[in-house]
């Protein structure tokens, strides 16, 4: 009876500490006028990084439908979900969501559009552009436990925008009661403003959990040159109150003194 208890405390421990690692990502828009950084000189420089580094879920903001398609043919370990925010089928700039097919199993998916109504291509308040926020929820096969993902970006150039995404991003998550919560993005908005305070009635940065003092670069927009100065910091991860951060890192990995996008990516390895 004793080996059989202890046995018992053995794997709850185990299980306990199951890693999980999230990595969100702006691989910045398929746009021609980028030069010596457009697309086609970048793609196997992202897929390289993101085959890598080999994270149980991935978000990605700005990417097409060329781009996604590309990615999917890349990342051939994984399953994944996104929808073009302007038709709600191919059309403008996704939010995927990447997962590990061998560790999690689809449980329901969803887009949410960022205006007023909810409506498909409308743009909301003050924003320059269409925004929107897809979820997955995933079953945790080494857990056993369900988790929702978020992947969002939000405007660039509408404050009151990305206030209301906020809002729009909590009401969703206190509506459908969901309790294990990972939020990434591309928020456009540094770690102490409006909307990251309003995130955060449900949710915390993993910035302000990680056990060990975040590592790597400061900053998350960097531009594609090495050599520019530092940017901002307007990426982000939050995790709901279950989920304990290990450590994190905005990756600044670079080839030929660029990196592979304009935006670096946010690396956080979690428990729960």
């Amino acid at each position: 009876m004793r080996r059989l208890l202890f046995l018992l405390m053995i794997g709850h421990v185990a299980i306990a500490q199951v890693p999980l690692s999230v990595m969100s990502y702006n691989i910045r828009y398929d746009n021609p006028d980028d030069g010596i950084h457009s697309w086609a000189n970048r793609e196997m420089h992202v897929g390289d990084l993101l085959d890598y580094y080999h994270t149980d879920i991935i978000g990605l903001q700005e990417a097409l439908s060329n781009q996604y398609d590309g990615l999917k043919e890349i990342l051939i370990s994984y399953n994944s979900y996104g929808l073009g925010r302007e038709d709600g089928d191919v059309d403008g700039e996704f939010c995927p969501i990447f997962w590990n097919r061998s560790r999690f199993d689809l449980e329901g998916k969803g887009t949410l559009w960022l205006n007023e109504s909810g409506k498909i291509g409308k743009k909301g308040w003050d924003a320059a552009t269409t925004r929107i926020a897809s979820w997955v929820k995933l079953y945790d096969l080494d857990r056993e436990k369900m988790v929702v993902v978020i992947n969002t970006h939000f405007d660039h150039k509408g404050e009151e925008a990305r206030i209301e995404s906020a809002k729009k991003i909590n009401e969703l998550i206190e509506s459908r009661s969901w309790k294990e919560v990972i939020l990434m993005g591309d928020l456009n908005c540094s770690p102490y403003s409006e909307p990251i305070e309003e995130l955060e009635t449900n949710l915390q940065r993993a910035n302000d959990l990680s056990a060990y003092v975040p590592y790597g670069k400061t900053f998350t927009y960097s531009g594609f040159e090495v050599e520019n100065p530092p940017g901002e910091e307007i990426d982000h991860v939050f995790v709901s109150d279950g989920f304990s951060v290990i450590k994190m890192r905005n990756i600044g990995d670079s080839r030929d003194g660029a990196y592979p996008s304009d935006h670096l990516p946010v690396h956080v390895h979690l428990t729960w």
